[in-house]
């Protein structure tokens, strides 16, 4: 019998090495369930102007993965009720199912949305703080514009002479002339009746 050899072994201690096998690891559980490292952040977007790579990336994995893993579920399910059907003896359920909803339509709605900047909402936040900011004036077309999106009726005759009164510039509803205050009448000290 002879005695134990030792083997040398050098340890790889090469960075790059271990980021490549850790990329390729990655991208091998990343292609077996077809999902998106940008959509778990694992990754950032690569985006260029006016880019929409999320909401692409969003409708690309519901089209590949969501939802065919939802039909099969669906189908899946479908038998399991079938079955019990059958054994239950539940004619009036024979033609019921199970049917997933698409979340990911009105999630990319949102998204499209705020990148658009946003609802109605948010137009009528960020235009009232400007206008209070004195970053710009409202304007008839202003209040135009803003009615229309939101779906109220157009501008009347009442508001159509304030306009016009203001000279085609209105001031903030917070902001009082002092002409617009009733005066105060001078009233007998001893008494507190108006003169």
């Amino acid at each position: 019998m002879s005695a134990p050899t030792f083997q040398i072994v050098s340890v790889n201690r090469d960075s790059d090495w271990f980021e490549a096998s850790l990329k390729q690891a990655t991208n091998y559980i990343y292609a077996s369930h077809r999902w998106s490292k940008v959509l778990n952040g694992y990754e950032r977007p690569n985006t260029g102007i006016g880019g929409n790579v999320l909401i692409d990336e969003f409708l690309t994995r519901n089209a590949s993965t969501i939802r065919p893993t939802q039909r099969n579920w669906e189908a899946i399910l479908f038998r399991i009720l079938r079955m019990i059907n059958d054994f239950a003896g539940f004619a009036e359920f024979d033609n019921l199912g199970l049917q997933f909803e698409d979340k990911v339509e009105s999630l990319v709605g949102d998204l499209r949305e705020t990148q658009s900047g946003g609802g109605l909402k948010e137009k009528l936040e960020v235009y009232g703080v400007g206008v209070r900011a004195g970053a710009f004036t409202p304007q008839l077309n202003d209040e135009a514009s803003l009615r229309a999106e939101a779906g109220l009726p157009e501008i009347g005759p009442e508001i159509q002479t304030a306009w016009e009164e203001d000279k085609g510039f209105r001031r903030p509803v917070t902001l009082k002339l002092k002409t617009d205050q009733p005066e105060e009448q001078p009233t007998d000290e001893t008494t507190g009746n108006a003169n």
